[in-house]
C-alpha cells in the first residue's frame, strides 16, 4: 500500500505542503514524509559502488542523525558516472587541480574526483556528515588527495537573515537537513581559498539556494575555474534563477538534459538501485557547466 501510495504521486503532494504556511499542516506533511523514507524501511549499509573500473566505499548513515545525506541519491550517482566517463572532465583534474564538492553528503562524487586524480575537498554542514566524511576518506585510501571541511553557504554568500540554509543545510547526495552545533569545530575553508572545479548534485532545490550557491561560487571559484552541477529539476523557476546568476560571472553556461548527455547511461544503471529517489521531476535531470570569466 505504501509503494502505491508513493508510485500514484502521494510523496509529491506531501511534498508541497511543507511549503504550508500553516504550521499543523507542515509539522504533519513531515512527519507522514519521515514515515515513508527508506530509513523507515531498512536500516544503513556500508555501500561500495564502481565507477568505470574505479571503487567508492561509503557508509550510509540514519535519517535522524544525517537528514537527507542518510544514503545516496540518484543525482549523486548520475553525475559520479558522468565524471568517470567524460572526457571534458578528465581533461580539468589530470594536473591534479584543487576540486570542491558543495553539499557533499556521503561524498560519492567527490571521492571518485579524488580517485580519478583531483586534490578534493568534501563540504557539508552537519557535524555527524562531516565525521561520516572523515572516516570515508580514510576507508578509500585518499587522505594524500582529500579533507573535509565545514561549509555553511549562508556564511559564504553573507546572508545574515532567516535562510533556508538554516534549518535545512544544502547538499549534495543528496545533502544534509537538519543538523547539531558542531562541537567538535570541523575545520573550515581559508579565507582566501579558491578551486579550480567545483562540483555539486541535488544542490538546487530552496528557493534561496540560486543566490546562495551564486555566493559560494563568486567567492570560491578561480578565474577560468570549472562548475560541474547535476540535479533533479524539482522546480523549473529556481533552475533558470540559477542559470541567470551564474551568467553574471561565467562563461559558456550550459544546461543539458541527462537524456542527451553521456550520463543517460548512468540512469540506466543507477535508478534500480536508488529507487527511492526517482529522477523522475517537472524539469527532468539537468547537467549544468559553467566557467568563470
Amino acid at each position: 500500500q505504501i509503494q502505491t501510495f508513493m508510485r500514484s504521486g502521494g510523496t509529491s503532494l506531501l511534498t508541497s505542503l511543507l511549503k504550508s504556511l500553516d504550521e499543523d499542516i507542515l509539522d504533519a506533511a513531515a512527519t507522514a514524509l519521515t514515515s515513508l523514507s527508506a530509513p523507515s524501511v531498512r536500516k544503513p549499509e556500508d555501500r561500495v559502488f564502481d565507477f568505470k573500473g574505479t571503487q567508492v566505499y561509503v557508509k550510509e548513515l540514519s535519517f535522524s542523525d544525517s537528514g537527507t545525506a542518510y544514503n545516496v541519491w540518484t543525482a549523486a550517482m548520475v553525475l559520479a558516472q558522468w565524471m568517470a566517463r567524460s572526457r571534458t572532465f578528465a581533461s580539468c583534474i589530470d594536473r591534479g587541480e584543487k576540486v570542491l564538492e558543495l553539499g557533499s553528503g556521503l561524498g560519492v562524487s567527490g571521492i571518485l574526483a579524488a580517485k580519478l586524480g583531483g586534490h578534493v575537498t568534501l563540504s557539508d554542514f552537519v557535524p555527524h556528515v562531516l565525521d561520516n566524511l572523515e572516516a570515508s576518506v580514510v576507508l578509500n585510501a585518499i587522505q594524500n588527495r582529500a579533507v573535509v571541511r565545514r561549509l555553511n553557504w549562508a556564511e559564504e554568500a553573507g546572508v545574515t537573515g532567516t535562510c533556508s540554509n538554516h534549518g535545512w543545510y544544502a547538499g549534495g547526495d543528496g545533502g544534509s537537513g537538519g543538523g547539531r552545533e558542531d562541537e567538535r569545530q570541523h575545520k573550515t575553508l581559508d579565507e582566501e581559498e579558491h578551486f579550480d572545479v567545483i562540483i555539486g548534485s541535488d544542490i538546487c532545490y530552496e528557493h534561496d539556494h540560486p543566490a546562495l550557491l551564486e555566493g559560494v561560487l563568486r567567492r570560491r571559484l578561480a578565474q577560468g575555474g570549472r562548475i560541474f552541477f547535476l540535479y533533479a529539476v524539482r522546480f523549473p523557476t529556481l533552475h533558470a534563477q540559477l542559470l541567470e546568476r551564474l551568467a553574471l560571472f561565467c562563461r559558456d553556461v550550459v544546461s543539458e538534459s541527462i537524456d542527451s548527455a553521456e550520463g543517460a547511461y548512468a540512469v540506466d544503471i543507477v535508478e534500480e538501485g536508488c529507487a527511492q529517489h526517482s529522477s523522475k521531476y517537472a524539469g527532468g535531470m539537468q547537467l549544468v557547466t559553467a566557467c568563470r570569466r
